[in-house]
């Protein structure tokens, strides 16, 4: 297994592949929910005043998407790592 070093700190690799996983998978439901948060923008030009407007998408469960996806990749990118040992 190839260990990754970069200042005295050793990172397994394995480590990585994971967060690049929780990365994309964050980064496709952000992208989701944000894209599906501007398609209810449209209800504005029928009429929905903005705060109607929030009040709506809080309700609607694709909306979370784009919390979720961006709490998915800020853990993926800062949560500290496991240090590996050297062989």
């Amino acid at each position: 297994m190839i260990i990754f070093e970069k200042d005295n700190e050793t990172i397994n690799e394995m480590d990585i592949v994971t967060r690049a996983f929780f990365l994309f998978i964050g980064f496709g439901l952000a992208v989701s929910g944000g894209t599906t948060s501007i398609m209810y923008l449209n209800l504005l030009p029928v009429g929905f005043t903005f705060l109607e407007y929030l009040h709506f998408i809080s309700h609607r469960l694709e909306c979370y998407l784009l919390p979720i996806g961006i709490i998915i990749i800020w853990i993926s990118i800062y949560f500290p790592a496991k240090e590996a040992t050297k062989r």
